[in-house]
């Protein structure tokens, strides 16, 4: 079956003509923290171990639909308006759907579902939770400075919430860029789960930890999916079967299990 499967796909490759030769794939990277925290060195860029994942996963999802692909990187920024104008075939954010992003492309089923967390040094995260009585999280967080990038769906949050709280808000231009301000100007940082993990993961001395669960409702998290030309209809139901696949057999599992202890689902 999975290989009658790979047959199928591939002669829908062939009847979409232009991605039969070569499937265009871009995997989003974070923008490095220029001129973030001047005189500190900044937090290691994100994307190691994350931008990893995602090339483990668009290489699965070629191999499954037996297309050759010619996979490389690109600011996240980029990627939709580089899909819009044909440079790329698929565009890997990986995105969460919007009615604009619905309208100006055709988006994937969803490869796993994206969510967001607080991170704060360790001390900070101590000292708030003897002032709270509780270990901070999303739905407790009062009288705080938070950081999260200019723009996001973190920052969109926190702005509805800035007044009541009593919270104060510390604009980046990246994710390093946010985690940089901690202590000197922000005591938390809300971003995306995926690339908090990530910047745990470079943090050698261990001073960076969790706080509180992870929140995926208010808009800080939902099903993540790729993007497409909406002309390019055959490509999408090739790539909507090699994520059906790759789901059901646990490959996607396996792949994010070996780049990040958590499982996006």
């Amino acid at each position: 079956m999975p290989r009658l499967r790979a047959l199928m796909l591939s002669l829908l490759l062939v009847a979409g003509s232009a991605t039969a030769a070569e499937v265009r794939i871009v995997i989003g990277l974070p923008e490095p923290p220029q001129n973030e925290t001047p005189g500190n060195d900044p937090t290691p860029l994100p994307g190691g171990a994350v931008a990893a994942m995602y090339d483990d996963v668009a290489r699965e999802l070629c191999r499954r639909m037996a297309a050759r692909c010619a996979i490389e990187t690109a600011p996240v920024a980029a990627i939709l308006a580089g899909v819009e104008q044909g440079r790329w075939d698929i565009g890997f954010g990986p995105f969460l759907s919007s009615p604009e992003r619905a309208r100006r492309f055709a988006l994937s089923d969803p490869i796993w579902h994206s969510s967001s967390r607080l991170v704060a040094h360790r001390g900070t995260a101590e000292s708030f939770a003897a002032r709270l009585g509780a270990p901070p999280d999303l739905a407790n967080l009062r009288d705080a400075r938070v950081a999260a990038v200019a723009g996001s769906a973190q920052q969109a949050y926190l702005v509805g919430i800035a007044a009541p709280r009593r919270l104060t808000l510390v604009p980046a231009r990246t994710a390093a860029g946010a985690v940089d301000r901690l202590d000197d100007e922000a005591d938390f940082a809300l971003l995306p789960v995926t690339v908090a993990y990530d910047l745990l993961a470079t943090d050698t001395a261990k001073h960076l930890e969790f706080a509180g669960p992870p929140e995926s409702g208010h808009g800080l998290g939902g099903s993540a999916h790729l993007a497409l030309r909406p002309d390019n209809k055959a490509l999408l139901k090739a790539v909507n079967g090699a994520i059906e696949e790759s789901r059901a057999d646990g490959s996607f599992a396996r792949i994010i299990r070996r780049h990040l202890p958590v499982w996006l689902d």
